[in-house]
């Protein structure tokens, strides 16, 4: 049976069992939490990008539809003009 090899955690003042807990330096506790908040910032920084990318998308289409309605202003104002035109002939 192998021997105890006890360490302190580096995140709280437990002591935990280096033989159980090869790849890590802190408690199985403390691992649990650090590692769920380094899933959770991930997630974040996911949700952060996409929330940007739909913020870009959704002002490309506000200047989209804007340019549509300058276009159609250009339109019946090149119509109104062309029929003045047509008018004096």
């Amino acid at each position: 049976m192998p021997t105890r090899d006890w360490h302190f955690c580096i995140h709280c003042d437990c002591m935990y069992d280096k033989n159980v807990e090869k790849y890590v330096d802190c408690c199985r506790q403390c691992y649990t939490k650090v590692y769920n908040t380094k899933k959770k910032s991930k997630l974040n920084e996911a949700l952060d990008k996409i929330n940007i990318k739909d913020n870009q998308i959704k002002r490309l289409k506000a200047q989209m539809n804007e340019l549509r309605r300058i276009n159609m202003a250009q339109e019946i104002t090149i119509r109104r003009l062309t029929n003045e035109i047509d008018s004096f002939n």
